[in-house]
């Protein structure tokens, strides 16, 4: 009799003690593992957040200075006073070779170039571009025909490609250069994707 009651108390106290003690464990285990979701899902909503804005910064950083550099009275004089185009072109160099300042991990080419496709100034990783280095085929590369059907004051950023010249993965950037409402040439650099790429793998940083 006092064995089944015994029994009956063990039964009790697990009832009462463990399976309540069970049920809490499974409940704050659910829980837990619900907030840890929730906490990586916020984590990760925080740094997709830097992330974009950080990408969009250096955009709009790059859109910036290539509109400002588009608006050099040198690009647009080197047609409209021939007579001066060896002033004109070490001009244009100069203003090129402080665009490439702005972004001297991210960017490798800059150049300036005519309604045709010619290069008419051109800047490799800081280095002057001798005549030789200069490209006639311009037009070959995606962004060549929507940079000329950009209007005053417009910009062009295309989908990344494999740039011939350095073999970087890079996103072009080009303004054109307008005088007395006529298209005269485009202004144009590029962005490395392994800038980005090297920013984003060390602090998410790309100031």
């Amino acid at each position: 009799m006092f064995r089944h009651i015994r029994y009956k108390f063990i039964v009790i106290l697990l009832i009462t003690g463990l399976l309540p003690l069970i049920v809490g464990t499974a409940v704050y285990l659910t829980t837990s593992k619900q907030e840890m979701v929730v906490e990586a899902e916020h984590v990760l909503l925080q740094e997709s957040s830097h992330v974009t804005f950080a990408i969009e910064t250096i955009f709009l950083k790059a859109q910036t200075n290539i509109l400002l550099t588009s608006e050099n009275p040198a690009f647009a004089r080197y047609f409209t006073d021939p007579r001066h185009r060896g002033e004109w072109r070490e001009e244009q160099e100069k203003t090129l070779r402080r665009l490439q300042l702005f972004f001297p991990e991210a960017m490798s080419v800059t150049a300036f170039i005519d309604g045709t496709g010619q290069e008419i100034t051109k800047v490799v990783i800081k280095q002057i571009a001798t005549n030789e280095k200069l490209s006639s085929r311009i037009r070959e590369l995606p962004f060549f025909v929507p940079g000329l059907s950009q209007p005053p004051g417009g910009i062009y950023q295309g989908d990344p490609y494999l740039n011939p010249e350095t073999r970087l993965w890079v996103i072009p950037f080009v303004a054109p250069v307008y005088a007395g409402g006529h298209i005269l040439g485009l202004i144009y650099f590029d962005l490395n994707l392994e800038y980005f790429s090297h920013k984003l793998k060390g602090n998410l940083s790309l100031n």
